[in-house]
């Protein structure tokens, strides 16, 4: 097996920020566009004498987001991880996910690493933080579905070859 550079605790950290900020903006498109394309816009309409929308509305549209978002991460990590092992905000930080023993992710695998990642949130993130800690940069959603995240060599060799002198 070939050794691999793990990634570190603060570029994993970004990826996962980019990679939240996509899933959110793409949750907030699909929701705004299904309330136009459904009709549910009109449901805000319900204005209290006030002059504020309902609590009721409000709470419905946050139940909403909360589970589209939910599913738009399954779905967005799931596929990301189990076709190429690198989500968008991997491939931007040159990060990629593969098994403990070096082969690439099955949507199995992926869909398991997902599933940690609430094992990982339970107690105050703790599942995440580990990886700062742990020899081969591992969270508990790592461990769990046995991957380790490396540095991707493909990118590291053409960032080396773009910066070759001539």
């Amino acid at each position: 097996m070939a050794t691999h550079t793990y990634g570190g605790f603060w570029r994993r950290f970004f990826a996962f920020t980019l990679d939240s900020v996509v899933i959110y903006i793409l949750a907030t498109v699909v929701l705004t566009a299904g309330m136009f394309v459904l009709g549910a816009a009109s449901g805000l309409q319900e204005i209290r004498p006030a002059g504020r929308p309902s609590l009721v509305v409000f709470l419905r549209l946050a139940v909403l987001f909360n589970l589209l978002y939910l599913f738009m991460c399954m779905a967005y990590f799931t596929y990301f991880h189990g076709i190429c092992g690198k989500t968008p905000g991997k491939m931007v930080f040159g990060l990629k996910v593969i098994r403990e023993t070096g082969e690439p992710l099955t949507f199995g695998t992926a869909f398991l690493r997902w599933i940690g990642y609430f094992v990982s949130s339970l107690p105050l993130n703790l599942g995440f933080i580990w990886i700062a800690f742990d020899r081969k940069k591992q969270g508990f959603h790592d461990k769990l579905a046995g991957t380790v995240v490396i540095l991707d060599e493909k990118r590291e060799d053409a960032d080396e070859s773009a910066a070759a002198p001539l």
